[in-house]
């Protein structure tokens, strides 16, 4: 047995619930964290750093440089359309897009953010009702966008090339399609593709073919070309 020995410990703010982490593409030793306030930070996990300066100079100076404080913070008040005053909105899903500095979010309320995190900007806004969504994600090289979605939305998938495609799947078991190049227009919802939440959704490399998994215990495959569900097993 291999024993691995924990080398750091990033310690969040009072206020901030860390809910997701993932490392944003060509973002050397950066991690972007998101959180049940509906908010994300972006950490140097090498110096645990989130400095307040701008934060796209952070990425090409040495870290030694800069002190141990966090690179950049992003209010839930910039990530969503209408923030609630009296409850915050959980980011429930966090993927990369074929994009660099782009990236999906997807909340508990249904809605979805196109995030580009280096000018601070939503790019896109969609949302998916039924629940909250639980994954994200983009594909490369084909022309179409899938998404799965249960009753609450609870997963998301991004598919790009020449005609990008966002998948989205949800805490009820639906599946939803996306068109990126028309500003997020709802391509194809199929309704109930699992009986429950689903967990997570790929697409398979090259192909318009994506598959999910959900708490029923079941793996399906969907076309994106021919929006039919072909169940491989439970």
């Amino acid at each position: 047995m291999t024993f691995v020995d924990v080398q750091s410990t990033i310690q969040f703010d009072p206020g901030f619930t860390a809910t997701l982490a993932f490392h944003p593409a060509t973002y050397l030793n950066k991690v972007l964290v998101a959180s049940s306030q509906g908010e994300i930070q972006l950490w140097n996990i090498r110096t645990q750093s989130v400095a307040h300066s701008p934060y796209h100079i952070l990425l090409y100076f040495p870290i030694s440089s800069f002190p141990r404080t966090c690179i950049h913070k992003f209010p839930s008040s910039s990530l969503l359309s209408s923030p609630s005053q009296t409850h915050s909105v959980a980011i429930t899903a966090l993927t990369q897009s074929p994009a660099i500095d782009v990236v999906g979010l997807g909340f508990t309320s249904g809605e979805i953010s196109v995030y580009d995190v280096r000018a601070d900007e939503r790019l896109m806004r969609m949302f998916m009702e039924g629940g909250a969504i639980r994954a994200l994600g983009f594909r490369s090289g084909w022309s179409f966008i899938c998404i799965l979605c249960c009753v609450q939305c609870s997963s998301l998938f991004f598919v790009a090339d020449g005609h990008p495609v966002l998948a989205s799947a949800s805490s009820v078991g639906h599946i939803a399609l996306w068109d990126l190049n028309s500003g997020g227009r709802l391509l194809h919802m199929i309704r109930g593709a699992h009986d429950g939440a689903v967990s997570a959704v790929e697409w398979v490399p090259g192909q318009p073919v994506l598959i999910s998994s959900g708490e029923d215990n079941s793996v399906k495959v969907i076309s994106a070309l021919y929006p039919c569900l072909l169940l491989l097993c439970y």
